[in-house]
């Protein structure tokens, strides 16, 4: 008698768990990091105090927790190098207010081996001029492989003599998303310009920053512009372009794919939502599926409905010069109030088949338990459970 067996390498039934403080939103952000043979995870906890800035009220707080010979699973607290002053002189008509500022909402890795880490408080403000509205900027933290020593700062909306609330970038929240290619640190800013949203890009390397071509984006108010970001070869195996997400544009959602043309972001794609309100471009992934050399482009709407808020994944194919094709939906379980895809994120290829799989979240399946699904890349792009249930392509893990 022959038995078919599928096997798989992830152990769903003993996994390690790390713990912060209470009320901290602990887990908000997490990130793998390797450096010198020591793998960690790093986590945001954005509403965390600080014990190295002990006169700040909850600024929030990177952790670094290693995996292996730690038997206790102990996190600690990672030193920024900032200080314990609520307040910091940061330029010429600027000030900063620490307090509450957010540190932590997302955290990135740069794109090669012992690379330095991104770490981001979209709430950090500018206070300098003392004014009923205050500038939330947002600032950003560039760490070293070691996770100690000197770390860069990152303020991309600040501007000398600049002190309109709203106008331009003065309450931008720069790094409520972020990436970290090689070379290239990418800021989400979606409060710039009204809400209207935009990207902030930063070359390590030339010390420059790109800014979206405005003739290319529609500059429609409460879009938020930066939302999301992601970074990837979308155009050419050889060159990196940016994708960001607009969840509000139109009240349907908005992604654009831009390639760098001298100092400016311009627009090689883009694609609207099918739903008001469905949140179409909240969460983005750049991921090669298909093992072509281009990246494609999984978008989360994770308040599409059918019933209330089951969530949606769109999946595009790259073809090559910003020609990207709508290759098919992923639904999860299709679960009341999921909110499937707010989050999706690329695992590497953990099936040990050649081609990259992704994670998708839906963290309020199950009456707020949570699920993670996992899909996998294929030759056709990415494996449906729904069309071929034998391969095992999807993976479900409740939190």
């Amino acid at each position: 008698m022959l038995y078919f067996v599928h096997s798989y390498n992830i152990d769903l039934e003993h996994a390690i768990v790390f713990r912060g403080p209470d009320s901290s939103f602990f887990g908000y952000s997490v990130l793998e990091h390797y450096h010198d043979n020591t793998r960690w995870v790093l986590v945001g906890a954005p509403k965390a105090n600080s014990s190295y800035s002990s006169s700040l009220h909850t600024p929030g707080a990177v952790f670094k927790c290693r995996v292996h010979s730690n038997p206790e699973r102990r996190c600690t607290e990672m030193d920024l190098g900032r200080g314990n002053k609520p307040r910091e002189s940061c330029g010429k008509t600027c000030q900063g207010d620490r307090d509450d500022e957010w540190m932590g909402v997302s955290l990135a890795r740069q794109d090669k081996p012992n690379g330095k880490i991104l770490a981001c408080a979209h709430r950090w403000k500018n206070v300098f001029y003392d004014s009923e509205h205050i500038l939330p900027h947002g600032y950003c933290s560039i760490i070293p492989p070691t996770l100690q020593g000197r770390t860069q700062a990152l303020i991309p909306c600040y501007e000398d003599y600049k002190q309109k609330y709203g106008e331009e970038h003065g309450s931008c929240q720069a790094g409520m998303a972020g990436v970290f290619t090689e070379e290239l640190v990418i800021m989400g800013a979606p409060g710039s310009y009204y809400w209207t949203g935009t990207v902030k890009v930063y070359n390590l390397s030339s010390n420059t920053f790109y800014n979206p071509n405005k003739v290319d984006v529609d500059s429609h108010r409460y879009s938020y512009l930066g939302y999301a970001v992601t970074a990837g070869h979308f155009s050419s195996p050889n060159v990196i372009d940016v994708a960001a997400g607009a969840p509000q544009h139109g009240g349907e959602g908005k992604v654009y794919i831009f390639r760098i043309d001298g100092v400016s972001l311009v627009k090689i794609f883009q694609a609207s939502g099918k739903m008001m309100g469905s949140y179409f471009g909240s969460s983005l992934c750049g991921v090669d599926l298909n093992l072509d050399g281009l990246s494609d482009l999984l978008v989360g709407a994770p308040m599409h409905s059918t019933l209330r808020d089951e969530g949606q994944v769109s999946v595009y194919l790259s073809k090559g010069n910003g020609v990207m094709e709508e290759a098919g939906l992923l639904n999860g379980d299709d679960a009341y109030s999921a909110h499937f895809g707010e989050c999706i994120t690329a695992i590497g290829d953990i099936d040990d088949d050649g081609y990259q799989d992704v994670a998708i979240g839906a963290p309020k399946e199950d009456d707020y338990g949570g699920a993670v699904y996992i899909y996998h890349g294929d030759v056709t792009g990415i494996v449906n459970k729904y069309s071929m249930v034998e391969t095992l392509s999807m993976v479900r893990h409740n939190k």
